[in-house]
């Protein structure tokens, strides 16, 4: 948290320079800290780590890697709380999400169309 703590002070005093330059070298600074927020690939915050990552290469003008981070984002936690912050991100900058793999457990569509469901789950011909 004290790591994220930085990034954040580092991003709101590169914020505030009028120079251009020193604006840069501000936020690429920031950019350094959050990737240091957690290096370790689901460890805590790993996310949170990944997302800020992303903000910061999106302000910098590399929207390409930026939309990598928040589709990382959402393919290594689609239900999470951080999951709409990555989407929305994604929408900013006119990149629509990749649909998440599917659970190896999750039944298979039929050809009947009704999404593998049961007519105990509502789907099919009951009278329900």
């Amino acid at each position: 948290m004290a790591r994220e703590g930085i990034g954040y002070a580092l991003e709101a005093k590169a914020m505030a320079e009028k120079d251009p330059s020193a604006r840069q070298a501000g936020l690429e600074a920031a950019l350094g800290a959050f990737k240091k927020v957690q290096p370790v690939e689901k460890g805590p915050r790993w996310l949170y780590a990944l997302y800020h990552e992303a903000r910061l290469s999106a302000t910098l003008g590399d929207n390409a890697h930026a939309a990598e981070l928040y589709q990382k984002i959402l393919d290594s936690d689609p239900n999470g709380d951080i999951k709409a912050l990555a989407s929305s991100r994604l929408a900013m900058l006119g990149t629509t999400a990749k649909p998440a793999a599917p659970d190896e457990g999750a039944a298979a569509p039929d050809d009947k169309g009704d999404q593998g469901a049961s007519p105990a789950q509502g789907a099919g011909g009951t009278d329900d």
